[in-house]
């Protein structure tokens, strides 16, 4: 091995510089090389970096470098063409001897300083070490030099290397420099022509990056929409797109990177290496690490401040932003993203099977277990009337509902169009909402028909619903139409239909006994008054038949009786007594159904409903995974959708008399016929106390009217289920049934979410300069590539650059740069890569001795002193790999709107407990949107602001718990601000974000299970704060291991983020974790972090219990804490620590990857939880421990032997087995350990 040493120059006077240029060319400059290693002379001072001497200049007449003798044969280095650096801005003046302080080391490929352009020869005595080839030498010799300036090892030079490196001297570019003689230990040149694999990388990654970005560009600006093409039967699931346009943009990013660098690169070498250039300075130098390291703008900002304002920095600064934001840019903008597609009018199909109101066919389509045969006769009328009861009065408590709220709320009004509205549920996932239209003036309409003697109160009402059979028709394939469960659930439509509604016309008046005489049959003559063996009414009665018409009332004109309108009134078989109603069931060939009730006070009130089409209304149907909405838009005159503009001949109110029938069924199941018999039915009573008796409608009560109206809604549903889609029958049977169903079209509106591309928010739309800039700048990195002939070797390299250093002499310019590096105006100075063809030589640092080579890199240990184990930190899970702190600080008592039960904690001990926490090396630290009424999330900011330490912590939160119950939230509806759902995912994150005055949360927990959000849900919700970077890591609290495994593997099957932290309670007195949580967490590669290792402040001394006004909690209570704080008092007094050391340590030792999570309302209780992690406990002392109480794994742990294969009985039983070891914990800690 040879030994290395180095030559210290005195320092002899200098002559005086110039500053022309044409001094410090390639043939008129002095060059440093390196020279044999040389040990010093006593007292030379160093001057210049060692292994280093001056050769005169080629056009010296000093003859010593050109004598005839090989350079070879004295033991020299073979020839070769050095690079180097040379600093072309003299200096202000010349100073009469070299100072020996150095500047940063440059090459023997030389770097050139005017300060050091010229200097003779050293006359000092020095010893030269040179290579032995004799062991007995110990691998080197030496040769002492007297002074004479003789010596054994001359550099050389040799004349037809200077003539022919003097050709290369006039072109201005790098192709002047091509190597002449090369004899370097790497074979590759300074140019690399077109053919060469680093020039056909770098335009193959050019011409990628700017294809890509440019089809990325397009891609964005016309935000195509991918349809069918996206959905989970589709070519490609959500979550597939989503991953691969997120690879796409990553690669685009990296390939960018690496084109624009490279770009940087060669324009920078380009110019330091041409010779009427301006040279590059260090400041320039830094572009790349803009690029690569953006925070280096930060870190670095005095480079900046030199080079920014320059085109290339700009340009630079340009690279640095577009490179650093690519990513998200196109998240925004490119990766598909679920959003509202635009209005598109089109004609939909759906299916007709039936008429309007076709009271058979709604019948049959009834689902029932009766068979047919079981009971031909009323197997469907039974069905219907359970269905009938079952709508009928859903929807009427719903509205009954909604009138309560009205009134406590005080909103109620006379008018109809303010007041609730008629509202109905479809297949028990669908909400119908109604409409009231046609309005009348009650009081205008009353007046109207009221005597001289008797203030007649008549209520007429139109109830409009949408159509049906827009339902079915939008799930039929034929439309095409992507459904929600086709985009994992998230999907949504909108459709605006063109078909006729159903009406329920509901006209109540009320009525003297004597005008009702005609119409009820105890008062005719010959009936006795009295009707007997009802149950032969009306056929057994002698009722006259149609047509005959009967006699006249007094309410002919206001409910249409009588020849003039071809309509019979009603017969009644009697009064109905108060709280009761009663049918008429003499409507041979009627088109209404009547009703009579009787008021509490005895007033009787006569009803007729009626169906018919509305043309004036549309059906608009909004339709989610969760359900969906279906309402009826009507007397809108901007809807262009209304039926009447499709068939502009189509009269409105046009009357279904099929559904006198449907009704008639209707209101038997629904009893508004038990008042034949004195029944006093429910339903009827509630009726009868709807009577108006005031010419107005009633602010704080419906009327009977609309109370009808609404009962009846769920008939209209039937009546239009697989009808037409337009007000007439237009089929040639004769029956109003088809024996197939047959398609029939209608014009409708459709928006439909499905993925496409684009922002979902307006101010995203800057995120286009990002993606146009970076097509822009790969346009011109191409043509750069395509025009330049090659690439040139990269000196902005870091490994190019530091071999260049290394092989320079020092410069005066960079003088009292050391090792804080340059600054100022050192930043500024322009420097060259000069071409020397010179002799190269070994070098060494003489300060030390010669050393062994190392097979590897030795880097130096952290300076910062640990205080405590605390500062120990740990990888927090196999599938999370940031550092934390050991324990973590429970913040839960930090704040003060949960004193009463938790203690009294100021926030000056909460910033006093964080600072000796972050002190002792801890940073990580456990809260909630929840803690003290959201004191405990505010507080930690503040801290963390106040102190500057956000990024060195880890700060985990939890959303569920409910968190707005306090302050002016008192009050408000809670049901969103609660759970695991994704609203209150959203809000509870963005309200920590400002609590704890940070753009990103660490470790985001699920805080409890809430038993109804699905696995698919939460991932997916959480995995959109991970990808938006407001989350880091995942994890969940307080829920089974069963809920926990099926969303790590949902997630995992889904290309999610899964969980990586567990958090439940877990300490020697409740040890429920082992029996699933523990191995649930070893399986899934996370770690746990256990509330409650010390009891929930509940371990304590018989003479410790009631005098420390601690927490009064008992659900944090654990139940064997009494039986376990005995032995935990033992062991502390054993080994002379606190009993809660002991607790902890316990938990600590029990399993890896445990990081138990420590509150305290004091100081002192910090203090001893750290002790914690310095403690030993032995086997017999975790025995000892856990002894205390019998604990019971449970089923199937018990019955299997434990939770080990080495305990379990059945194995046992086929032979003696040896098993391989599970993870263990770490063991106790200390500051030196």
């Amino acid at each position: 091995m040879s030994h290395p040493a180095e030559r210290i120059l005195s320092s002899p006077p200098l002559p005086q510089e110039t500053s022309n240029l044409s001094d410090y060319t390639v043939d008129s400059t002095s060059t440093f090389v390196e020279t044999p290693a040389i040990a010093p002379s006593p007292g030379s001072p160093v001057h210049h970096r060692s292994g280093y001497r001056r050769l005169a200049s080629f056009n010296d007449q000093d003859t010593a470098y050109h004598g005839s003798e090989n350079p070879r044969q004295r033991g020299g280095s073979p020839q070769g063409l050095g690079l180097g650096i040379k600093n072309l801005k003299p200096l202000p003046s010349a100073s009469p001897e070299i100072s020996s302080n150095h500047g940063t080391p440059a090459s023997t490929n030389a770097l050139l300083s005017p300060r050091f352009a010229r200097s003779p020869p050293p006359t000092q005595p020095y010893t030269i070490y040179r290579q032995s080839e004799d062991p007995a030498r110990g691998g080197y010799d030496t040769w002492q030099n007297t002074g004479s300036g003789e010596e054994p090892y001359q550099p050389f030079a040799v004349d037809s290397e200077t003539e022919s490196l003097k050709k290369h001297t006039t072109a201005p570019t790098v192709q002047s420099y091509e190597p002449l003689e090369p004899d370097c230990r790497t074979k590759r040149k300074l140019h690399h022509g077109k053919g060469n694999w680093l020039a056909i990388s770098a335009l193959v990654l050019s011409v990628y990056s700017t294809i890509l970005s440019g089809l990325w560009l397009g891609t964005a600006i016309a935000k195509p929409r991918f349809g069918h093409r996206i959905t989970n039967t589709g070519k490609l699931p959500p979550a597939t797109a989503s991953l691969l346009a997120t690879a796409i943009a990553k690669s685009i990013e990296l390939s960018f990177v690496t084109v624009f660098v490279t770009f940087l690169g060669q324009v920078l070498s380009r110019r330091a290496l041409a010779k009427k250039s301006k040279g590059i300075t260090i400041a320039e130098m830094s572009f790349r690490s803009w690029v690569t390291q953006p925070g280096t703008l930060i870190t670095h900002w005095e480079s900046v401040k030199y080079a920014a304002l320059t085109f290339l920095g700009l340009i630079s600064l340009v690279g640095a932003v577009v490179a650093m934001f690519y990513t998200t840019a196109s998240d925004a903008l490119v990766t598909p993203k679920l959003k509202m597609g635009p209005l598109e009018h089109l004609v939909l199909y759906g299916q007709v099977a039936s008429d309007f109101a076709s009271n058979p066919y709604i019948k049959s389509q009834c689902h029932t277990p009766i068979p047919l045969g079981m009971d031909p006769l009323y197997s469907g009328s039974t069905c219907m009337a359970i269905e009938h009861n079952g709508q009928a009065y859903h929807n009427y408590m719903q509205y009954l509902s909604n009138w309560t709220t009205s009134i406590a709320k005080g909103t109620g009004s006379d008018q109809l169009s303010q007041r609730p509205l008629p509202l109905g549920m479809l297949h028990d996932n669908t909400t119908i909402e109604g409409s009231w239209i046609h309005e009348e003036n009650v009081t205008e309409t009353s007046q109207k028909y009221s005597l001289d003697d008797y203030k007649r109160i008549v209520v007429n009402v139109t109830m409009a619903m949408p159509h049906a059979g827009v339902f079915a028709a939008v799930r039929d394939p034929v439309n095409n139409i992507m459904q929600p469960q086709d985009l994992n659930g998230l999907g949504e439509y909108i459709v605006q239909a063109s078909v006729p509604s159903p009406v329920t016309n509901v006209l109540c008046s009320t009525m003297r006994k004597e005008e009702l005489a005609p119409m009820v049959y105890t008062d005719w003559p010959g009936s006795n008054g009295t009707a007997t063996n009802l149950t032969g009414w009306p056929n057994d009665f002698g009722i006259p038949q149609w047509p005959g018409w009967l006699n006249s009332t007094a309410v002919d004109d206001l409910f249409r009786f009588g020849e003039k309108y071809g309509r019979r009134h009603p017969v009644f078989a009697k009064y109905p007594i108060a709280y009761n109603t009663i049918l008429n069931h003499t409507g041979w060939f009627t088109d209404s159904l009547y009703i009579l009730a009787t008021s509490p006070t005895g007033d009787f009130a006569m009803c007729s409903l009626r169906m018919s089409l509305a043309t004036r209304c549309s059906t608009r149907y909004h339709a989610s995974l969760s359900g969906g909405s279906m309402s009826a838009h009507c007397e809108d005159p901007t809807d262009d959708l209304a039926y009447g503009k499709s068939y502009a001949n189509a009269t409105d109110g046009m009357l279904k008399k099929d559904w006198a029938a449907v009704a008639t069924d209707w209101a038997m199941a629904l009893s508004l016929n038990a008042g034949i018999s004195d029944g006093a039915a429910s339903n009827a009573r509630l009726l009868s106390q709807l009577i108006p008796t005031t010419q107005a409608l009633d602010q704080s009560l419906p009327s009977i009217a609309e109370a009808l109206a609404v009962l009846s809604g769920n008939t209209l549903l039937l009546s239009t289920t697989d009808t037409p889609f337009i007000h007439f029958w237009n089929y040639s049977t004769t029956v109003s049934t088809l024996a197939e169903p047959q398609y029939q079209g209608f014009r409708a509106t459709l928006r439909t979410k499905d993925y496409a591309c684009g922002g979902t928010q307006q101010w995203q739309g800057i995120f286009y300069v990002v993606l146009f800039l970076t097509f822009a700048t790969n346009v011109f990195c191409l043509i750069y590539f395509l025009v330049r002939h090659g690439l040139v070797t990269d000196f902005i390299e870091p490994q190019n650059l530091f071999a260049l250093s290394l092989n320079s002499p020092p410069s005066k310019a960079l003088d009292g740069a050391c090792g804080g590096g340059p600054e100022g105006e050192q930043l500024i100075m322009s420097w060259y890569v000069k071409l020397d063809h010179v002799f190269s030589y070994p070098w060494s640092n003489m300060s030390r001795e010669p050393e062994k080579k190392s097979g590897h890199l030795s880097y130096p240990l952290p300076t910062t002193k640990l205080r405590s184990a605390l500062g120990r930190h740990r990888i927090l899970a196999p599938s999370a790999g940031v550092r934390v702190s050991p324990i973590c600080l429970g913040a839960m008592n930090f704040g003060n709107a949960w004193k009463d039960f938790m203690g009294e904690c100021s926030k000056e001990t909460a910033f006093e407990m964080l600072d000796y926490f972050y002190k002792m090396g801890g940073n990580f630290v456990d809260t909630a949107a929840n803690y003290q009424g959201e004191e405990s999330e505010q507080w930690l900011g503040e801290w963390m602001e106040a102190r500057g330490r956000r990024d060195e912590m880890v700060v985990a939160t939890k959303y569920c718990g409910p968190w707005q119950l306090h302050g002016d939230s008192v009050g408000r509806i809670q049901s969103n601000f609660g759970g695991a759902a994704s609203k209150n995912l959203h809000l509870s994150v963005e309200a920590s974000l400002k609590k704890l005055r940070t753009t990103y949360i660490d470790l985001l927990y699920v805080h409890y299970f809430d038993m109804t959000t699905s696995a698919e849900e939460l991932m997916h919700s959480l995995n959109i704060l991970i990808t938006s970077r407001k989350v880091l890591y995942l994890g969940i609290s307080d829920t089974p291991a069963w809920f926990v495994v099926k969303c790590n593997d949902y997630a995992r099957h889904h290309g999610l983020r899964p969980f990586s932290v567990y958090q439940g309670k877990y300490s020697a007195a409740e040890r429920d974790f082992e029996r699933d949580i523990i191995p649930m967490c070893l399986d899934q590669g996370m770690s746990m972090a256990p509330w409650g290792a010390l009891g929930g402040g509940y371990f304590k001394t018989k003479d410790q219990i009631g005098k420390d006004g601690g927490r009064n909690m008992p659900i944090f209570a654990a139940k064997n804490a009494g039986l376990v704080s005995e032995v935990l008092e033992k062991v502390a007094k054993r080994k002379g620590t606190l009993m809660t050391s002991v607790a902890l340590a316990y938990v600590l030792q029990k399993a890896p990857y445990m990081f138990p999570i420590c509150g305290g309302r004091k100081l002192e209780h910090l203090k001893g939880n750290i002790e914690a992690l310095s403690l030993e406990l032995t086997r017999e002392d975790m025995e000892e421990i856990e002894g205390a109480y019998p604990f019971e794994p449970g089923f199937p742990h018990g019955f299997l032997g434990g939770t080990t294969p080495e305990v379990n009985a059945l194995n046992k039983r086929v032979g003696t087995l040896d098993y391989v070891e599970g993870p263990k914990a770490i063991g106790p800690k200390t500051v030196e350990s």
